[in-house]
């Protein structure tokens, strides 16, 4: 909350584990910020008031991705042969920030 701008909202997305404590006022109120909470539920099927589904938001992506709207290579850290597996699950389960994605190259 402390990033977002006054009158911002701020999206708690999946399923995070807990509670929170937040200072109504200060923090909510004074700030004018929007609270929205969701969870992947109901995404099998298209709803009236939903229509996306896993399979509209797949498509819907791949396209942004296609037409060059949604920019992701700077996402995929190390492009690497399958040959190499191994060490990039060991590096992966050692932590660390010198990776955010690992993706095979099975050409």
């Amino acid at each position: 909350m402390e990033t977002a701008a006054d009158h911002g909202t701020v999206v708690l997305s999946g399923s995070a584990p807990g509670t929170a404590e937040i200072g109504l006022q200060v923090e909510l109120l004074r700030r004018e910020l929007t609270i929205v909470g969701n969870y992947e539920t109901g995404l099998l099927e298209p709803h009236p008031y939903w229509r996306w589904t896993r399979r509209r938001n797949r498509r819907a992506t791949f396209r942004l991705i296609a037409s060059g709207q949604l920019k992701v290579d700077h996402l995929l850290t190390h492009i690497v042969s399958p040959a190499r597996a191994q060490e990039m699950y060991r590096m992966i389960a050692a932590g660390g920030s010198d990776w955010l994605t690992v993706t095979f190259a099975w050409d």
